[in-house]
């Protein structure tokens, strides 16, 4: 059963947020994918009240956190036609993702980080399929 706590994958606007336009292609892969592995999931599933920091999947009865992580390549905007970086290697969102995850690790969560590509080709829902039959989850499927 799929559990969303903000329908659609919008999360609050604030100072540096842009409204989030539905679900990108990349996120509702990922869906299909734990659906296939039979988990529960939240989506942006808020996990420190102070600093409002959200993983993009939360399987919370395994402590399991799914970060998909754009933007890690130059590209050019058209609209405006300039060069930009993807916020993930920027410096100041790069340095508040590492206090994120260490912040995460802390708390017990253990948090696996992909690429949009690694979701769309299944290499993310492999690597979570290992994670489980591990130990760290369900039994193995047969």
């Amino acid at each position: 059963m799929t559990r969303e706590l903000f329908p659609g994958g919008s999360r609050p606007v604030g100072k540096k947020r842009k409204p989030k336009a539905g679900q990108r292609e990349h996120e509702i892969v990922m869906g299909y994918h734990l659906r296939e592995l039979h988990l529960d999931y939240f989506r942006e599933y808020l996990f420190h009240e102070r600093r409002r920091w959200r993983f993009d999947f939360a399987i919370a009865e395994h402590m399991l956190a799914i970060e998909i992580e754009g933007g890690a390549f130059e590209f050019f905007d058209v609209a405006t036609q300039t060069r930009k970086v993807g916020g993930h290697v920027r410096g100041e969102q790069y340095y508040d993702n590492c206090a994120k995850y260490n912040e995460a690790q802390i708390q017990g969560w253990c948090v696996l980080r992909f690429s949009v590509q690694e979701v769309l080709n299944g290499q993310a829902k492999a690597v979570v399929a290992r994670w489980l039959k591990r130990g760290n989850g369900l039994p193995p499927q047969t």
